[in-house]
């Protein structure tokens, strides 16, 4: 991924997106403030950009880790559909390479709960929802993970 992948991203992320970083940043979605947080993420592990057919970036995202945590992240254009598969595969190689080289024993992610299209990808990357608490509304967050075995 590079700073110029990040930037045009940002500037041309889905509305579901941008909500989801609304809640859970707690402020008004700006790429001005949102760019250097993805630049961040990435230098806390892996990273990587799918590109459309054109050439466009239309996803940036990455495994950050924290603590022998390995944290998906993903931001997305209007042109995701057109590289989810190429994303599921850039992200379960991410995984497979950290998780080999002993950097995360599990994975963790949270997600608002208005978000289903991610929580189905993250189905896909092998990570389950834990137990939704009674009293979550749809403006609070469900949380995913997968436990490697040692």
């Amino acid at each position: 991924m590079t700073a110029a992948d990040a930037k045009y991203v940002c500037e041309h992320m889905q509305t579901v997106e941008r909500l989801e970083r609304e809640a859970l940043f707690g402020r008004m979605y700006d790429p001005s403030w949102f760019v250097p947080e993805v630049e961040k993420l990435a230098a806390r592990g892996k990273a990587y950009t799918c590109l459309t057919k054109a050439g466009t970036p239309a996803v940036i995202g990455g495994i950050s880790v924290v603590e022998n945590v390995g944290i998906p992240w993903m931001c997305g254009t209007d042109e995701i559909a057109d590289v989810v598969i190429e994303l599921t595969r850039s992200c379960r190689k991410a995984l497979k390479a950290l998780q080999e080289c002993g950097s995360i024993t599990q994975v963790q992610v949270r997600s608002v709960c208005f978000h289903t299209v991610a929580h189905r990808w993250y189905g896909l990357l092998g990570l389950k929802k834990v137990e939704k608490p009674a009293g979550l509304t749809d403006l609070q967050f469900f949380v995913f993970e997968r436990k490697f075995e040692a």
